[in-house]
């Protein structure tokens, strides 16, 4: 978390130039002023902040965009990093490239996060034809190896095809009503990250089937959803009753009994509802974490971070999906499974968060981490990971 102000923003303008040169940032802003460049986010930012700059030594009024205070964040990161063993040969020819900035950018973050938590810092150069971590950590007399995953920037699909998915998971879901070892009145809650392929409903009602046929109650992660099981206490004074709301569409079930009197009522009702999140889905991210888990060595100890693009979301579901993703990778812990990855964290994109102090405003830049350690690999007692 920081706050940023003037200072910071010169400190910025300073290392950017020092690090990308400053007639290469100057001809890409350029190039994206006049619609021919718009790929690296660092050139344009630049720019503008060097431009606010001059009008705040006008005018004494400084305004501040969302754009420069994440180049504030890259500066300050850059400040720690640039000083740390192999840096030059892991970092500065991966920022200017469009591809693999974001990439560069949040190893730079994460080594930068260990640094200032006072521990020793070493990036490691990539090799031809060898898989290696990006950094090496050491903590007392404790080494770790770190490997870093950017998720792509999230795209919401313009066709989902939601209809079709969402009835097909509603029929399924009703249908396990039907079998023997799953009974009661129940409330199931179905929170779906990513976009809905009707491939996965097999998958979700596995997941499902499996939890409910133990009696059990309370709530989950999959390796496709996150769940939450409970009674369903509320009377239910209709049956088949569809509660229709964006994206999160919801419905009781219910079999139709006859009591003494004749009359007719729902028997083992079934309240199902579904709410979608626009962000990776949960396979998605564990594809991430199999992919990283490789670059650490057999026998090895090590950590591995991702980092999710959240930017469809608000604050509420942001922090649902950094738990529903990090509790989906904690499933791939196991005694004989994984046990090089002493723990994985997750974290978000940074978010800009508006801070009143008094009568002053500060803007704070803010990245969620989510993190979990492995019961079967733990870290040694003492041993602290930033944020925790």
């Amino acid at each position: 978390m920081q706050r940023i102000d003037a200072g910071d923003f010169r400190s910025t303008t300073q290392v950017i130039a020092e690090e990308f040169g400053s007639d290469w940032l100057a001809s890409k802003a350029e190039e994206a002023k006049e619609g021919r460049s718009l790929a690296h986010p660092v050139p344009s930012a630049w720019a503008e902040t060097v431009d606010l700059l001059d009008k705040y030594e006008q005018t004494g009024q400084l305004f501040k965009t969302g754009r420069m205070i994440r180049l504030a964040s890259l500066g300050a990161d850059l400040s720690v990093a640039r000083q740390l063993p192999n840096y030059h040969l892991a970092i500065p020819y991966r920022l200017r490239n469009e591809t693999e900035f974001p990439k560069a950018e949040y190893e730079v973050f994460v080594a930068s996060w260990w640094a200032q938590a006072g521990r020793t810092v070493e990036f490691i150069p990539r090799q031809p034809d060898q898989r290696t971590p990006e950094m090496r950590v050491i903590t007392g007399d404790i080494e770790l190896l770190i490997e870093c995953k950017s998720r792509d920037t999230y795209i919401r699909p313009k066709t989902q095809g939601d209809g079709d998915f969402w009835r097909a998971l509603q029929f399924a879901l009703v249908d396990l009503r039907e079998e023997k070892e799953i009974g009661g009145d129940l409330e199931l809650f179905v929170f779906i990250p990513g976009e809905r392929d009707i491939a996965v409903v097999p998958e979700i009602v596995t997941e499902v089937r499996s939890k409910l046929r133990t009696g059990f109650k309370g709530s989950w992660v999959g390796r496709q959803a996150g769940y939450l099981v409970r009674e369903l206490k509320l009377p239910i004074q209709g049956f088949n009753l569809f509660l229709p709301a964006w994206q999160n569409p919801g419905f009781v079930a219910a079999t139709v009994g006859v009591d003494n009197q004749g009359q007719r009522y729902p028997k083992d009702p079934m309240r199902i509802a579904f709410f979608a999140i626009d962000s990776h889905k949960l396979s998605a991210v564990g594809n991430s974490f199999d992919d990283a888990r490789r670059q650490i060595p057999r026998g090895a100890r090590g950590m591995i971070y991702i980092n999710l693009d959240v930017s469809g979301l608000d604050g509420a579901q942001t922090e649902l999906y950094a738990d529903l993703a990090a509790d989906s990778l904690a499933t791939r812990f196991a005694p004989t499974m994984n046990t090089r990855v002493a723990a994985v964290v997750v974290t978000t994109e940074p978010q800009l968060i508006h801070h009143r102090e008094g009568d002053r405003e500060k803007v704070i830049l803010s990245r969620l981490a989510r993190i979990k350690r492995n019961p079967y690999r733990s870290l040694p007692d003492g041993v602290s990971i930033p944020s925790e």
